[in-house]
């Protein structure tokens, strides 16, 4: 038999037991329901709702649990039930359905992209164009050149929780042509200028493949500022830059301008962004599972809505097309429109858009022991739903750990090797009338198995998960749900460690992700 225990926040739960009968005999006890509207001090429904008590066990004896109730909705909060002391075959189980947040808020790897050395409210991902001439001025240039320019281009972006895409190209409109000097200006098609080229790709990749400040490469040098057109690569300059970046970047991204460029099955930049090329990145159909869709938005030469970045956020009307634009074209992130300032007139237009950009993981449900032991293993159970436009681009291992119950600082924590959230995908199809997919994105069940150290003190823990950057193994993105202590965890529920708990979350612990401003990586020891 068994009975599960529903709540919200940090909301008392009931424990759940599954009885199994041994010698002897025992009487549960049941507890008193949750009364009506008890959520509503956790800023939840004031709804009416409650939940009975299973009973526990008698040591070495059968269990016989009291009723229990069923709640008409989980805003109501259950009573505390009695310990789970029992040997006789008692497991108890909690079953946590955190809130979804409204927030916006800052996450890896997507959102609003600005130029590097310019800001935005929450900017994560910045875009640098980068001159050939300031990589490689001529070819007796080695490979320290680009690494004294990584080096000081990008030496503040761990601290940031920041990355860079980096784009390098040879001629910007307006401003100068940076052709390395011993290479004709303008000229795409040599053998000289091919060699050259497919070297420098590969000492990039030696530079810039293993550095976890690079999100993802704009593949870029041809055209004007690196754009791929005027002049556009023919087909065999084409397959040469697949190859060579192919060949060089194995763990980076690989982004390209215009679909159907290039051989190789690359993301794009699209750097007009909502108001052409829009049937050929829809018929890249579910490319985007696996590389970026990002851009910008063209002010200079077409814009889907307004004539500049502030009035596509201050202007409900363009807001809701960027919206559409950016759930139909499962967008991660867009720079120019990032130029806009955040101020009482923006803001909501802001955040609106930023909640819809990359992923957006909420938590719908987790289970896990009520109890548990040192030495002993055990088992947590996620469900994850992506409710944004697109996937996490990179393996951010899942974290689960113990906290002290009253610092919050880690005690034990481990890493479930075996989950990816690269495939927690969002929904497709937009239909903007609707205000939603056509198929939505699947509730993932995520199964989690560990172990404690034997050495583990007895006692209450919170029990946190957390997504980590592999860059220093830190947390770093964040699930969209209420729970959250500032550093990167979100708390589900206290458990006991050889030891019964009756003690429950206090959502006033919870911190506002917005306002965490603590999360960094670290650069690999060289």
């Amino acid at each position: 038999m068994q009975r599960v225990s529903v709540c919200r926040l940090g909301l008392a739960c009931s424990l759940v037991f599954a009885c199994s009968s041994t010698s002897g005999s025992g009487a549960g006890s049941s507890g008193a329901g949750g009364s009506s509207g008890a959520g509503a001090t956790a800023g939840m429904p004031n709804t009416a709702g409650s939940l009975g008590q299973g009973g526990a066990s008698a040591r070495g004896g059968n269990s016989s649990g009291g009723s229990s109730g069923t709640p008409s909705n989980v805003g109501g909060a259950s009573g505390v039930s009695g310990a789970a002391s029992g040997s006789g075959g008692v497991a108890a189980e909690i079953v946590v359905r955190p809130q979804p947040t409204d927030e916006a808020f800052a996450n890896p790897l997507l959102g609003f992209r600005p130029d590097l050395g310019s800001s935005n409210h929450y900017a994560t991902l910045y875009r640098q164009y980068i001159k050939w001439s300031d990589l490689e001025h001529s070819e007796s240039d080695g490979v320290d050149k680009i690494q004294a320019f990584t080096a000081a281009a990008w030496k503040d972006l761990p601290a940031q929780n920041a990355k860079v895409i980096p784009r390098v190209y040879l001629d910007y409109p307006g401003q100068g042509t940076y052709w390395p000097q011993d290479l004709t200006t303008g000229d795409y098609t040599s053998d000289a200028f091919k060699a050259r080229l497919t070297r420098l790709i590969g000492r990039l990749g030696q530079v810039w493949d293993g550095d976890p400040r690079v999100a993802f490469i704009q593949t870029g040098f041809i055209g004007q500022w690196g754009e791929q057109h005027d002049p556009a690569p023919d087909a065999a300059l084409a397959q040469l830059m697949s190859d060579a970046y192919t060949a060089a970047f194995p763990h980076k991204l690989l982004e390209n301008r215009y679909p159907g460029a290039f051989p190789a099955p690359w993301g794009i930049y699209w750097d007009s962004f909502g108001c052409d090329q829009n049937a050929a990145i829809l018929a890249l159909g579910t490319r985007f599972h696996t590389v970026p869709f990002e851009g910008e938005v063209a002010y200079d030469y077409c814009t889907p809505a307004g004539a500049d970045p502030t009035s596509d956020v201050s202007v409900p009307a363009n807001t809701q097309k960027f919206v559409d634009l950016i759930r139909t074209f499962h967008t991660t992130a867009l720079g120019w429109i990032a130029d806009a300032p955040y101020n009482a007139s923006t803001s909501a237009g802001i955040d609106q858009l930023q909640k819809i950009f990359g992923y957006r993981f909420v938590i719908d449900e987790a289970r896990f022991p009520a109890r548990m032991h040192a030495g002993a293993s055990f088992s947590v159970t996620l469900t994850i739903t992506n409710v944004g436009s697109a996937p996490i681009y990179y393996a951010f291992p899942l974290e689960l750990s113990l906290l002290d119950a009253a610092t919050h600082a880690p005690v034990w924590q481990t890493v479930a090797s075996d989950v990816d959230a690269r495939t927690w995908l969002p929904g497709e199809q937009w239909d903007g009338a609707q205000g939603k997919y056509t198929t939505a994105a699947a509730s993932i069940v995520v199964p989690i198995s560990a172990s404690l150290p034997s050495s583990l003190a007895s006692g209450s823990y919170v029990l946190a998960v957390a997504l980590l950057d592999p860059a220093g193994m830190l947390p770093a993105a964040r699930f969209a749900i209420v729970n959250y202590y500032a550093g990167g965890r979100h708390p589900l529920g206290l458990i006991g460690v050889d030891a019964d708990t009756t003690e429950t979350l206090d959502p006033a612990t919870f911190s506002k992700l917005a306002d965490d401003t603590s999360l960094h990586y670290v650069m690999p020891s060289p």
